[in-house]
């Protein structure tokens, strides 16, 4: 998923220049909202009557989902000017997705690949770098649409920019350029850009994809980290994205982008999704690249959500050669109703974090009855005993014939006290962590992004317990 950064100002709404929810348009946000006003993302030569009606009170809005669900419910017509963009992407797998009125946090941008920012009009302050620094150290992309003064604030992004070797400078009223590098990732076989006017990137020129002026208007940086910077914020607005190759330019990006996604399949081992429940259900997950090759050491855990809603047995592995196996262990669940399996493949430097999931009903098997009166002629009493003679007689007589094989056959490894204390450790180390898990799935003050934060230091608790349990294994051997 890829997030578009709301929290500066700019986004879609930014591509109205002036025009917006407040001001002319009458509305803005009162003292319930703060002074919060949101600009509509028309398209310039679109007129304004004759749309939706903006007849609400912002102060009727009770909470973040309620102010989701008015943008959801708005999206095609107060967003429709990048709605092409959106669409492109989609449809090769590519999800921009925007939290209107939530700022920039860690732990929720641990949930994107790429973060795109669009014409912000407010700055950049040191932690909101140092959150989007951490990002993109961590693997995460930054595509960057600046502009020039009249339809942006430069001042807003240069600090960020900065951070990475780059600054916007100028303006430039050109129409488009012809001015491509070709042999670039985003330059290939484009012949023209239309630009509509913007302003210059400048910098490290050796990364420049477009040019104008015999300066930069498009870079693309695929050193670590990796970023993608415009001069211009309307070359992927929907009436733009017809002229010239900017629909060839944004096929280009969004195959950058797919660099870092996992494809996921997930299947049951078994042909069937109904399962008794004295029966393991076992599950495998399949991940691969871009280019449909399988993936290795990606670090895998997967939730139940169970009937009663709760999440457990939380169980956590490594991708081998692109599979994951998983089992649902027999009578987890008692009673019958449908499990959702949600496997979380952890992002790495390589590649983005990404999720899959898998679902299977348990059912109550019937009840088989018992058999009939045994001999009828022997009391239970003595039916007891004459099956307990004849059973614990041949386990004895087993036994002693086993433990003169086993005398000659069995290797006992003597064990001293440092290795002892080691295996102790190793056990203990293993044990805290795992109930770490348990109670950390089943706390209920934490939200998912929270738990997913709190789960990767426990992760590295786990791996050092694996390590330790590697190493006394190698030292006790077989038997």
């Amino acid at each position: 998923m890829m997030l578009l950064d709301t929290s500066h100002g700019g986004g879609f709404g930014a591509l109205l220049g002036d025009a917006g929810l407040g001001g002319a348009s009458g509305l803005s946000g009162g003292d319930d909202t703060a002074g919060l006003g949101f600009p509509l993302a028309q398209e310039e030569d679109d007129p304004v009557d004759g749309g939706i009606s903006m007849d609400f009170s912002l102060g009727d809005l009770g909470s973040l989902d309620s102010l989701t669900g008015l943008f959801d419910s708005f999206r095609m017509t107060t967003f429709s000017a990048l709605s092409n963009m959106k669409k492109a992407m989609a449809s090769v797998g590519l999800d921009l997705i925007e939290t209107p009125g939530m700022d920039l946090d860690a732990g929720l941008l641990a949930q994107f690949s790429t973060v795109f920012i669009i014409a912000p009009t407010d700055e950049y302050n040191s932690t909101d770098i140092e959150i989007l620094r951490d990002f993109t150290k961590g693997g995460g992309t930054l595509v960057i649409l600046g502009d020039n003064d009249d339809n942006a604030n430069i001042s807003a992004l240069n600090p960020l920019l900065l951070e990475y070797g780059y600054f916007l400078q100028g303006s430039y009223s050109e129409e488009n350029t012809t001015d491509i590098v070709t042999s670039s990732r985003l330059g290939a076989g484009l012949q023209s850009v239309w630009l509509g006017g913007g302003t210059y990137v400048m910098n490290n020129q050796s990364n420049a994809q477009m040019r104008l002026n015999g300066n930069s208007v498009g870079i693309l940086d695929q050193t670590d980290p990796e970023l993608a910077i415009f001069g211009s914020s309307r070359i992927f607005m929907n009436k733009n994205l017809v002229k010239c190759n900017n629909s060839m330019l944004l096929d280009n990006l969004n195959q950058f982008l797919l660099r870092n996604t996992l494809t996921t399949e997930t299947s049951l081992s078994e042909n069937t999704t109904l399962y008794s429940i004295d029966r393991s259900v076992y599950l495998n997950l399949q991940v691969s690249d871009v280019n449909g090759n399988p993936v290795d050491d990606l670090f895998v855990a997967i939730v139940y959500e169970l009937p009663d809603g709760n999440l457990s047995f939380f169980i956590a592995g490594f991708v081998d050669d692109g599979l994951y196996s998983s089992q649902f262990g027999a009578r987890t669940w008692e009673e019958e109703g449908r499990i959702h399996g949600i496997f979380i493949i952890l992002g790495t430097e390589d590649y983005a974090m990404t999720y899959a999931s898998i679902s299977f009903d348990m059912f109550v098997p019937p009840i088989e009855p018992g058999p009939g009166e045994p001999f009828a002629w022997l009391t239970m009493s003595q039916l007891a005993l004459v099956t307990s003679v004849g059973i614990f007689g041949s386990l004895i007589v087993g036994l002693f014939q086993n433990r003169r094989r086993m005398k000659k056959r069995l290797r006992i490894p003597e064990i001293d006290t440092e290795l002892g204390r080691e295996i102790d450790t190793t056990l203990n180390a293993l044990l805290a962590a795992f109930t770490q898990l348990e109670e950390l799935i089943k706390r209920e003050d934490l939200d998912q992004i929270q738990k997913i934060e709190a789960l990767r230091i426990l992760m590295q608790s786990i791996e050092e317990g694996r390590k330790m349990f590697d190493r006394v294994s190698d030292q006790v051997g077989g038997i």
